[in-house]
């Protein structure tokens, strides 16, 4: 499916950004990491709007008994979630200069990222109360790929925001290989099940 498809192009090019660190051809491989980030866009320009229709749908504000706190913390969720397709397509548009904009792309692909940061933030919040409750291991690996992601949606936010552009290439490639790895775990897993 889709998710398994962006994770297999996430977890290509965050290996080759690696290799390109450490001085593997990095001509090839800083080209083919470049690639795999521009296919990842592509598709997310296509899974976006369903998403979003499927968010809407089920409505914003998660239905359910639940604490107040985490309806609150849901509905924020959601909303960055659904924010952050649009935001990131202007963006993506605006560099193909099919949009013009008086500032360009930067400003739409800092937002994307902070919208991608809060709602990395506010899963982790989650899985962490969660884990409170119980230790499960599913529930350490997911905050440990929370908090792989959540470290590179801060880096890739405007500087001057906490350690925004100030990781080095070789961080961000094992930060994203992370993420990657146990994201495809959980994928493999959920698939296995009967």
């Amino acid at each position: 499916d889709q998710w398994g498809r962006d994770k297999c192009l996430r977890a290509a090019g965050f290996l080759n950004k690696l290799l390109a660190s450490m001085g593997v051809r990095p001509d090839v491989t800083g080209r083919v990491y470049s690639v795999c980030s521009e296919a990842r866009t592509v598709t997310r320009f296509l899974d976006g709007p369903p998403l979003a229709i499927s968010t809407l749908r089920e409505g914003l504000v998660p239905s359910g008994r639940m604490p107040r706190h985490h309806r609150v913390l849901l509905t924020l969720q959601r909303a960055c979630d659904v924010l952050f397709y649009p935001v990131e397509n202007i963006a993506f548009l605006i560099d193909l200069k099919v949009i013009r904009t008086r500032g360009g792309s930067l400003p739409w692909w800092h937002w994307s990222c902070v919208l991608w940061a809060v709602s990395l933030l506010v899963g982790m919040i989650l899985t962490i109360e969660r884990l409170a409750a119980s230790s499960a291991r599913e529930e350490l690996l997911l905050l440990a790929r929370q908090g792989a992601d959540f470290a590179l949606a801060v880096y890739y936010v405007h500087p001057g925001v906490l350690w925004a552009g100030k990781l080095s290439q070789r961080s961000v490639a094992l930060f994203g290989l992370i993420s990657c790895v146990l994201g495809m775990r959980r994928i493999v897993r959920a698939h296995r099940r009967p």
